[in-house]
């Protein structure tokens, strides 16, 4: 992987982290594994000129990561994770008072 790469690497994972808050970088661009750490969750990110199949984004979650960020160059983030984690962070919101408006009716659903 050559500077550039791995300095737009760095940029995207800066980004993420940024809009995450809170987010630690735990790995340098290009190096393999999470990329971040976030409510104690590991997070992949990822920034390319085209979106991947899911079956790529699939294989990511299949490892450390609950959590996989992707952009296309100028393009919006979008995130994808497990429904179990989607569940898991949707409870903590409701303990720590962040869902109001929320129905906690989504435990009997």
């Amino acid at each position: 992987m050559g500077a550039s790469e791995r300095r737009k690497g760095r940029r995207a994972e800066n980004e993420a982290a940024a809009l995450l808050g809170g987010a630690e970088r735990i790995s340098e661009a290009g190096s393999s594994g999470p990329d971040l750490r976030w409510r104690g969750r590991f997070v992949e990110v990822r920034r390319r000129e085209s979106f991947q199949s899911m079956n790529q984004i699939v294989g990511e979650l299949d490892g450390d990561a609950s959590l996989y960020m992707t952009r296309t160059n100028r393009g919006d983030w979008y995130g994808v994770l497990r429904i179990v984690d989607l569940l898991d962070l949707l409870d903590e919101a409701f303990e720590e008072g962040h869902a109001a408006g929320f129905d906690d009716g989504l435990e009997n659903a």
